[in-house]
């Protein structure tokens, strides 16, 4: 871009108004050209700018992922006004701020999809780093994808860019593993020579800090641009772009990227990379390694020139049909020609397909298809046939199931696309993990289907097959081996995986799909060399001199014969030097050097000159070649400007001159004000004085800003032979990066020397321009900024129970060893207390309106920084999960970190129910159940007012929304109804009533519903009151009074029922009463008493109830409970026990729910908890756990519960 620079002041220099226009926009030279086997290659467009083709971007549970993605600007023209946008194809998060954290979210532009306020414009030739920001994942939304769109224009012409990009959950990272590529991706040049991919490298396991000793591409052609953190250090939940580049050629490349990692040897161990060299930082490491080394690898495939159309799709998220039926898929063009779709065609379960078919796609253009599931669960593909390339269709998984808890599994493989060299193969490892609610058995793994290309497929380390069965949260594993001895680019294999569970209704089977993608590349020599079009610079003073390095690399499989010329060359531009010779084997490179000078030019000169390299190899037809075309030009010595000097300010190693030897800036901190700057000297080399009249930079201005204290050639500016100037260019990335704070820890900033206007100062008719060239050659001074990383992550601890927590995590890496990282964290105050022990020192919180912020003080001494916080289940309710959602930031004065997530959403759960308890007073209790344990949480005390007002509430039971109380103070029933619009559980719209004659109560004590009818027991009356209960009201009407013995009072306490039997406990008499139900009218008869013996004595029965035909009666005197078979007419076999590990306080009511026993004891304000044992019913696992107190009252007498409240 240009910046005009200011004559009033040495801070800003300046671009002449009249500065040489730049290079409009052309298509590339590749049009025209042989390929590999011997065609035409079709003529391609160049796109202007360019999103990077991406891998799956990886996602960690409750997380969102912030990353970025690189932008390209392809032309020789600065482009601005770029504008992006995005369309998430994701499950929606279920966010439930409070309104302050809902503002605070939404005016955060780091937490949108895309934030391109730092990529409007990008100069020309450079890149700009994207940020984007996934949607948070967890549970059954595991994957997801979004179309990224830039918009711009080129000569007044509307242009756009769509890329598709992937992100998926990260399965099963408990385990440490190191550093791990989520997937690989293919390379595609849209037209133009060189092509961009970003894949994503993430650190696994919890809390771990891993050394990246190495990170490496097997194919030289293809190198790694920007992300390199060999010599750094990655954490667990923290993710690196890193993006790799390869020169666009007739034939395909497959390639393998490696990294190397290491755990440190202790907790508080690390690295100070910071302030070293890569090499110093890697030695650094090397003491701190343990004997825990991991490699990972990924595959990449480079597309050829004449790729033609090829189809890419994103990931569909998991559809739960509870929700919806609907969804849809994206699909884009990576190739560069058009592709003409046909009808797309889904498998069966998925219908009313609408979008895409038919279309034309541009390269670079989207479409998206929507669709319809079933309701039942399923897995289909969706497939898209299409021409303009070398496939013929592509397809997508869809995968359904049917609420919370079905059978369901998430499959993933290590590498896809699988790619290889023709006859080499390649493999993959499939993992499927059980993210459903059933554990499935009979696993088998079918063969794999290749669907396009003449690939084979076969499974191998299949121990999904050896599995017997797939527990919940489980994973197996299988490998495929892909052969193909031909070239087959962007081809598909069909996998599977098939099992079967035991559901509601019976054993079902379960199967899903999962395509994988392949490419078998080109076999042979594949002869690249670099750059293709280097421009030389000197002064014609017959002594300056320059020097070009070209490298030439086989990253074919084949070694090749190579031969070399230089062409249509001045004598003073030779070949002074080469390491190649007449054969370059395979995965190698040799370099040639370009000696440019030195010679005498009184009018200057200028041309291009070819390097061609000729290559053949043992049985590849045709032979070929690879040209680099070097431009040159020779000031006049007359006038003739050199670059004689660079230097760093603020630099902590390097010199600049290569990769490997770069200068190393390390991002601080707005409290360390260290000026970092690049500072470039020109010298008149010319005989003559000599005015600037500007400078044209191209640099992008988020990392360098032209024009830094200490600069003096600025417009205007006249040096005499042999003075001197400089332009000092600052470092603003460490400014920037605070809007992107999820560039990783190593950026690369190279700096390209910019071009000078300039004049004869004595004859202003004569201008030039020139791009001087470095001392030691070419037009780049090499730079990388480093920073310090941060991981965050929320847990959620023994979710479902009682003593839920939630733990805030905070791992630093790459840290400078004297700042500091203050890290705020702010998120709902969802909690009980302020955390205690659970609380790293150096982090203090405040909260605020709802709000919880917490701030950690990190460094050197405190590299990982936690708190824990107990849930507040009062704020739960049995209709919604209460969703946690937490955002994280850096205070204005910390060291610059990259950050990555910056926000998590967590999902605390919702209770599973409601258990409702009563005591003899006026008021009822009622608790949430936990979802997972089933503990009684959040208690609260409760009293009705007129006309339900209780007194002397005594039994409960609940029934289809309605809860009925018995009132033993005022012999009377109140009926309410279980609140579900308010969702908080809650008794209302109470009405009391006292039957009259025929049902008149009489100490009412029990209460129960069975088929229609509402049984009440009276104590005083030792008799019992059946109503009819109204199916919608749930009003009780026809209500009767009958004795259930005559003349001998039997004091009835409870009622159960159990098949075709009642059972009452007789609380004075130490008995219990039998009843026949008969089955027309619901009346009790052929009752008849029995007073157990041991050893099913009872002791005051009061409580009973009924669990899959085995009868449980509280014993109030001896604290214990009987446990009875039901036997021939009702008669019960029982068995008196006390509970093991629990101690009863005079029980009386109890209740199963759920597989789990409850007892109320009213002797103190508590409940007994217990598991059911089935078949045997036994109770086990016992506890007892206290209640809100009672007023007036030492405990409780009954108890019920709600668990699915009427909507």
């Amino acid at each position: 871009m240009q910046k005009i620079l200011s004559s009033k002041t040495t801070r800003i220099a300046a671009v002449m108004a009249g500065v040489i226009g730049l290079a409009s926009l052309v298509g590339c030279g590749n049009s025209g050209g042989t390929s590999g086997s011997g065609g035409t290659t079709p003529t391609v467009n160049a796109t202007a700018i360019t999103i990077d083709n991406a891998g799956v971007i990886p996602v960690f549970g409750n997380s969102s992922t912030s990353t970025v993605v690189y932008v390209h600007n392809n032309t020789a023209n600065t482009i601005s006004g770029i504008s992006y946008s995005a369309v998430v194809n994701s499950t929606k998060a279920n966010l439930s701020l409070k309104s302050k954290l809902a503002n605070l979210f939404k005016s955060n532009k780091n937490l949108s999809s895309v934030n391109g306020s730092q990529c409007s414009s990008i100069a020309a030739g450079q890149s700009c780093p994207l940020s984007i920001v996934t949607p948070a994942l967890s549970g059954s939304s595991t994957q997801g994808s979004m179309d990224v769109k830039a918009s711009y224009s080129v000569n007044n012409k509307a242009v756009s860019f769509n890329q598709i990009i992937n992100y998926a959950q990260v399965q099963n990272n408990l385990v440490t593993a190191g550093a791990k590529f989520k997937a690989g991706i293919d390379i595609s040049g849209y037209g133009n020579p060189t092509g961009y991919a970003t894949i994503y490298l993430y650190g696994s396991g919890q809390n771990q800090v891993y050394n990246v000793s190495s990170m490496t591409i097997n194919k030289p052609a293809v190198t790694i641009v920007n992300g390199n953190i060999s010599g750094h250090q990655i954490q667990s939940n923290f993710v690196q772009a890193v993006e790799v580049s390869s020169p666009i050629l007739t034939s395909s490349i497959s390639a393998t990227i490696t990294v190397n990692s290491s755990t440190l040897q202790a907790n508080n161990a690390h690295v100070n990379n910071s302030a070293k060299s890569p090499n110093k930082s890697l030695n650094a490491s090397k003491s701190l390694l343990t004997s825990d080394q991991f490699s990972n690898s990924v595959d990449l495939a480079v597309e050829p020139v004449a790729a033609g159309a090829i189809l890419t799709t994103g990931l569909v998220p998991l559809i739960n049909t509870v929700g919806s039926t609907s969804g849809s898929l994206l699909v884009q063009n990576a190739g560069n020609q058009n592709a003409v779709l046909g009808s797309a065609s889904a498998a069966a379960g998925i219908s009313n397909l609408s979008g895409c078919s038919g279309e034309t796609l541009a390269p670079a253009a989207s479409c998206t298809i929507s669709f319809n599931v079933t309701e039942s669960g399923g897995s289909g593909n969706i497939t898209i046939p299409y021409t303009g390339g070398s496939t013929s269709s592509i397809a997508a998984n869809v995968t359904w199931f049917n609420g919370v808890g079905a059978a369901l599994v998430s499959m993933s493989a290590s590498n896809n696309p699988v790619t290889f060299s023709a006859t080499v193969g390649g493999s993959t490892t499939i993992t499927v993990q059980n993210i459903g609610g059933y554990t499935l058995r009979n696993i088998s793994v079918p063969a794999p289907v290749v669907v396009g290309g003449s690939a084979t497929a076969t499974l191998a380390n299949n121990n999904c097959a050896e599995s017997v069965t797939l527990p919940v949260g489980s994973s197996c594993s299988y490998d495929v081996e892909v052969a193909d001895s031909a070239t087959d680019l962007n081809q598909q294999i069909n996998l599977g995986f098939s099992a079967s569970y035991a559901g509601p209704n019976g054993t079902q089977a379960y199967s899903r799909v999962m395509p994988l993608a392949y490419s078998s590349t080109a076999y042979g020599a594949i002869i690249a060399i670099s750059p293709t079009n280097p421009s030389l610079t000197i002064s014609g003073n017959n002594f300056e001199s320059t020097t070009q390095i070209l490298t030439i690399s086989n990253s074919g499989n084949l070694p090749a014969n190579i031969s070399s010329v230089l062409s249509d060359n001045p004598a003073y531009l030779t070949e002074s030097a080469t390491t190649c010779g007449a054969s370059l084997a395979a995965e190698t490179s040799c370099t040639s050097t370009i000696q440019f000078g030195p010679t005498y030019s009184a009018a200057g000169a200028s041309g291009a000159s070819n390097y061609t390299v000729g290559y053949t190899a043992v049985g590849q037809t045709p032979s070929g070649s690879v040209v680099s075309s070097i431009d040159w030009t020779v000031q006049s010595y007359a006038q003739s400007i050199s670059l004689t000097n660079h230097s760093a300010l603020g630099a902590t190693s390097g010199n600049g001159e290569s990769a490997e030897t770069q200068y190393n800036f390390t991002a601080l901190g707005r409290d360390q004000v260290i000026t970092k700057s690049i500072t470039l000297t020109y010298t008149n080399t010319g005989t003559n004085p000599m005015k600037i009249t500007g400078i044209q930079d191209g640099n992008s201005p988020y990392t360098w800003q032209v024009g830094g204290d200490g600069t003096t050639c600025i417009s205007g500016t006249t040096l005499a032979p042999a003075d001197t100037c400089k332009i000092v260019y600052d470092s603003v990335f460490e400014s920037n990066i605070l809007a992107l704070r999820n560039v990783g820890t190593t950026y690369t900033e190279n700096l390209a020397v910019p071009t000078l206007i300039y004049q004869d100062a004595d004859n202003s008719n004569i201008q030039f321009s020139a791009q001087p060239n470095l001392p030691t050659g070419g037009v780049t001074v090499y730079a990388q900024s480093n920073q310090a990383t941060l991981a965050n992550s929320v847990a959620v601890n023994q979710a479902g129970t009682a003593y839920e927590s939630v733990t805030v995590s905070h791992l630093l890496a790459n840290a400078d060893d004297a700042l500091n990282v203050t890290v705020i964290t702010q998120m709902e105050d969802y909690f009980v207390t302020l955390p205690g022990v659970g609380m790293s020192d150096g982090c203090t919180l405040s909260s605020e309106n709802g709000v919880l912020t917490q701030r950690c003080i990190m460094g050197k001494d405190n590299l990982s920084m936690s708190a824990t916080y107990m849930v507040n289940h009062t704020l739960f309710d049995a209709s919604t999960d209460l969703i946690l959602t937490t955002l994280f930031s850096t205070d204005q004065l910390s060291q610059i970190v990259s950050m990555n997530p910056i926000f998590t959403t967590a999902n605390l759960g919702s209770f599973s129910g409601y258990a409702y308890l009563t005591a003899i007073n006026s008021s009822y209790t009622k608790c949430g159940i936990t979802s997972s344990d089933g503990q009684l949480v959040a208690c609260g005390v409760f009293t009705p007012v007129a006309p339900g007002v209780l007194t002397g509430a005594w039994g409960i039971t609940i029934n289809n929304g309605f809860a009925y109380i018995t009132n033993a103070a005022e012999s009377s029933y109140t009926q309410c109804s279980v609140d579900s619009h308010s969702a908080d559980g809650l008794l209302t719209n109470c009405n009391t009533v006292v039957p009259s004659s025929p049902g008149e109560l009489n100490i009412p004590t029990g209460i129960t519903i069975n088929n229609g009818f509402a049984y009440i027991v009276n104590l005083l009356s030792s008799s019992y009151t059946k109503c009819e209960v109204a199916p919608l009201t749930g009003v009780l009407s026809a209500c009767v009074t009958t004795s259930l013995y005559e003349n001998m009072s039997i004091y009835p306490m409870r009622i159960a029922f159990a098949g075709d039997f009642a059972f009452i406990t007789l609380f004075v008499n130490n008995a219990y009463l039998n009843c026949a139900v008969d089955p027309s009218n619901g009346t009790l008869g052929n009752c008849s008493g029995d007073v157990p013996v041991a050893p099913g004595e009872l002791s005051y029965p009061a409580g009973i109830t009924s669990y899959n035909d085995i009868v449980y009666i509280t014993n109030a005197q001896s604290n214990s409970y009987t446990q009875c078979k039901i036997g021939v007419s009702g008669v019960l076999d029982c068995n008196t026990l006390v509970p093991s590990g629990a101690t009863l306080a005079a029980p009386a009511g109890i209740k199963i729910n759920n597989g789990i026993a409850y007892i109320v004891n009213q002797a103190e304000s508590s409940y007994t908890q217990c598991n059911v044992a089935m078949p045997s019913g036994d109770l086990n696992s016992c506890a007892t756990y206290m209640l809100p107190a009672i007023i007036d009252k030492p405990g409780y007498l009954g108890i019920d519960f709600a668990n699915n409240l009427p909507s």
